[in-house]
């Protein structure tokens, strides 16, 4: 499952990786949220029944200022980036992994994620 804020970017990213279409599916939600994550969780279950493993890239970053220079709406919005979108994330799918009896969550942020 591709996840991301572009639908038309997914699509392009799951085709080229040569994998048949009841493989892959591709959902544009906004991880933010806690409902962005529901959704995911929805369509991930429709379309394989189960999650097994989560691997959550997250990208960008405000780098490069001196710490004087960046303003809290900055910071809001790594916070909104990085930590919201792995805990919603986490949050929902973490139970339905145990219930399977296995599960692995894997986050790795870094600017050109």
């Amino acid at each position: 499952m591709l996840v991301g804020s572009s639908t038309e970017k997914l699509d392009a990213l799951g085709r080229s990786l040569g994998l048949p279409e009841e493989r892959w599916l591709a959902v544009a939600a906004a991880l933010s949220q806690p409902e962005g994550a529901r959704q995911v969780l929805g369509a991930a279950l429709a379309k394989f029944g189960q999650v097994d493993i989560l691997l959550h890239l997250v990208g960008g970053h405000i780098g490069g200022k001196p710490v004087p220079q960046v303003t809290e709406d900055e910071i809001s919005t790594m916070l909104r980036q990085h930590l919201w979108t792995t805990f919603h994330l986490a949050q929902l799918l973490m139970p339905h992994m145990s219930a399977n009896g296995w599960g692995r969550l894997i986050v790795i942020t870094s600017p050109s994620a």
